[in-house]
């Protein structure tokens, strides 16, 4: 059905750019080779993909930097550009830490950095925008753990710790004139 829905898609809007969006956790574990194989044999059967998202919700302290550099070099070799989506770093890991939001900052930086600078990654979005409506605080089993505040304003919509530390990832990294194409 993957196969054809593209290729619906296509049909309807040639012009589109076409993106599968998917969540792995391991970013370099056996799902993520497979899902690597998959792509590759929808690519060779010439169903039009042209990039991939990669959901970003990370409910632990630990974010795998090498997995995003090899997932995004895997997707390069195959010509598909990449988006981080769906991102959003939840303090409950967090807890533990002097400063739970400046740890998340980091953690932030980090993955946008990491990310932006990978050649064909031509975009980053977020899940939500500010604390006040933070998806982890109503679902379970997270909401066990509120409040979270995943997102780069606080509930007044203020900017925090997060907020100056992907605007700082994003200003280190070397403009792409690159976009879809």
């Amino acid at each position: 059905y993957i196969e054809h829905a593209f290729k619906v898609a296509h049909s309807v809007d040639p012009t589109a750019h076409l993106v599968m969006n998917e969540t792995l956790g391991n970013l370099k574990g056996e799902k993520a080779k497979y899902f690597m194989r998959h792509l590759q044999t929808l690519l060779d059967k010439g169903t039009p993909i042209h990039g991939v998202g990669i959901q970003g919700h990370h409910f632990n302290a630990q974010i795998d930097l090498d997995g995003l550099l090899w997932y995004g070099d895997q997707l390069n070799k195959m010509g598909l550009k990449f988006e981080l989506t769906e991102i959003d770093f939840g303090i409950q890991a967090l807890r533990e830490n002097p400063d739970p939001l400046q740890s998340q900052a980091e953690l932030y930086y980090r993955w946008v950095k990491a990310a932006a600078n990978q050649p064909n990654c031509v975009g980053i979005t977020w899940w939500g925008m500010t604390d006040a409506y933070a998806w982890y605080d109503y679902t379970w089993p997270f909401k066990r753990n509120k409040p979270s505040y995943p997102y780069l304003l606080d509930e007044n919509i203020q900017p925090k710790p997060a907020y100056y530390a992907v605007r700082k990832a994003l200003s280190e990294i070397e403009p792409k004139t690159e976009k879809w194409s």
